[in-house]
C-alpha cells in the first residue's frame, strides 16, 4: 500500500525567517533567465543514482513560490496557488477524506502488529472499554428486578451447578482411579508398532493430552487475570460512587460480588484438576478433545452471552458501565495523585497501588496457583505410569473366573 502524505502550508515563522534568502535567490534566478546564462548552482546538478538534483529543484521551486516578493509588506502565510494547484489540492483533500474514513492506522503502520496496536489505541481513544459481565455481577449490582422469574431461577441453577459439579467430578475420579500400581516412569509412552495398547493412538493421545493440559492451565490463569481486572474496576468504581452518588449503592449486594470472585477462581482451579484425571482415563485422542471441551463448558456458564441464554447483551450494557467507571475512577485517581504518575482508569491493573488495594484475596491465591498447575499437572501426566481406571464389577468377576480356571488347570496338570 502506498503511503500518502498530506500537503501542508509553510508555517508563518518559517516564511518570516526564510523570506529574504529565498527572495534573493528568486531574483537572481530571474536575472539569469533574462540574460540566458546557464546556471551553475549546485542545486541544479543532477545525481544519476539518487535523483537528488531533481528533488532539490522541486523543493527550491516550492520555497521560491512561497516566499513573499520585495514589494510585499508582510509575508504570505499560505502558498500561492494557481488554478491547477487548486484543482490538485481539491482532489487531494477528497482523497484524504476517503483515507481518513477507511485508512485508520494503516497509513502509519509498517506491519500487522503495529496495525493492531494503532487500531486498539484508536478504539480506546474514541470509546470506553466495556466492563465484562456475568451472573454474579448482574445480581451484585442490583440490576435484577424480580427474583421470582424464570430468568432468575435459571441463574440460580447455574450457581448450584458451578458449586456442586466440580467437587462431584473430583470425588468420582478419585474413587475411580486405581492407585495401587502407580509408579514413576514413562512406560505408558512406549511405542510398539502394530500394538493395540501402545500404538500410534496411544502415543498421539499422550502428546495431545500434554499440550491440552498446558493450554488449559494457561487459559485458566488468563481468565483469572481478566476477571481480577474487571473486579478491580468494579470495586474502585463503587468506592468512588459511594462518595459521589450514594443512592447507587442502596441496592448493591456485595455478597454476590464476593461470591462471584471466589466461585470463578474455584471453578477454574477445580476444572484444571478434573481435566488431568479425565486425560488419564481417556483412551483415544478424541476422548481427550471432548473431555477438555466439556470441562471448559463449566466455567463459562455464568458469563453474559455464554453457553446458557439466561443473560444477554440486553441485560448488561458493558459500554455504559465502562463510561461510568472511567468518569468516576478518573476522579478517584486524581484525588489520590495517581494520574500524575502516568496512569489512567484503563491502566488500573498496571498501577501497583490500585492493584494491591482493590484486588480480592481470591485472585492473589488463585493466579499463582494456576501457573504452578501449568507446570505440575503436565509433569504428573508425563512421569506417572500405570495410573488407570479401576475395573468394573463385570471385569472383576471375569478376572476371578480366569483365576479359578487357572487354578483348576494347575491341579489337573
Amino acid at each position: 500500500m502506498v503511503m500518502k502524505l498530506r500537503n501542508k502550508a509553510w508555517p508563518a515563522w518559517a516564511l518570516m525567517a526564510m523570506g529574504p534568502v529565498l527572495r534573493k535567490r528568486r531574483d537572481a534566478k530571474r536575472r539569469e533567465d533574462a540574460s540566458g546564462a546557464v546556471p551553475e548552482h549546485a542545486e541544479h546538478v543532477y545525481d544519476a543514482e539518487s535523483g537528488a538534483g531533481m528533488r532539490r529543484r522541486l523543493i527550491l521551486h516550492e520555497a521560491q513560490h512561497t516566499a513573499p516578493s520585495a514589494d510585499e509588506e508582510t509575508p504570505l502565510t499560505t502558498p500561492r496557488k494557481d488554478e491547477e494547484d487548486l484543482e490538485a489540492d481539491a482532489a487531494g483533500d477528497a482523497g484524504a477524506e476517503g483515507d481518513e474514513e477507511g485508512g485508520g492506522g494503516g497509513e502509519l503502520s509498517k506491519n500487522f502488529r503495529e496495525l493492531m496496536q494503532y487500531s486498539a489505541e484508536d478504539r480506546k481513544a474514541e470509546n470506553f472499554v466495556p466492563l465484562a459481565g456475568n451472573m454474579y455481577r448482574y445480581f451484585g449490582l442490583g440490576i435484577v428486578e424480580d427474583y421470582m422469574t424464570v430468568q432468575s431461577f435459571g441463574m440460580m441453577t447455574i450457581f448450584f451447578v458451578q458449586l456442586l459439579s466440580p467437587p462431584a467430578c473430583l470425588v468420582q475420579n478419585l474413587y475411580k482411579m486405581d492407585w495401587e500400581h502407580w509408579h514413576f516412569g514413562v512406560s505408558d509412552w512406549m511405542y510398539m508398532p502394530g500394538s493395540n495398547n501402545h500404538g500410534v493412538s496411544n502415543l498421539s493421545k499422550h502428546v495431545v493430552a500434554t499440550l491440552f493440559l498446558i493450554m488449559f492451565c494457561l487459559n485458566g490463569a488468563m481468565v483469572i487475570e481478566q476477571d481480577r481486572v474487571v473486579s478491580m474496576k468494579i470495586s474502585s468504581m463503587l468506592d468512588q460512587i459511594g462518595k459521589d452518588m450514594p443512592d447507587y449503592l442502596k441496592e448493591v449486594k456485595f455478597e454476590w460480588l464476593y461470591a462471584g470472585r471466589i466461585m470463578n477462581c474455584l471453578v477454574v482451579i477445580e476444572c484444571s484438576v478434573i481435566v488431568y484425571f479425565a486425560f488419564v482415563l481417556s483412551e483415544t485422542p478424541m476422548d481427550v478433545l471432548f473431555n477438555s471441551m466439556a470441562v471448559t463448558f463449566l466455567y463459562n456458564l455464568d458469563d453474559i452471552g455464554g453457553e446458557m441464554g439466561f443473560l444477554g447483551d440486553d441485560d448488561w450494557d458493558g459500554e455504559e458501565l465502562g463510561k461510568l467507571y472511567y468518569n468516576s475512577v478518573s476522579t478517584l485517581m486524581d484525588d489520590k495523585g495517581i494520574t500524575e504518575a502516568g496512569f489512567d482508569p484503563d491502566t488500573i491493573a498496571e498501577c501497583k497501588y490500585m492493584r494491591n488495594y482493590y484486588s480480592h484475596w481470591a485472585y492473589k491465591v488463585a493466579e499463582p496457583l494456576m501457573y504452578a498447575l501449568t507446570v505440575v499437572l503436565p509433569l504428573m501426566y508425563v512421569f506417572i505410569d500405570d495410573l488407570h481406571c479401576k475395573p468394573g464389577d463385570l471385569k472383576v468377576e471375569v478376572y476371578e473366573l480366569k483365576k479359578q480356571v487357572q487354578d483348576l488347570l494347575e491341579k489337573v496338570g
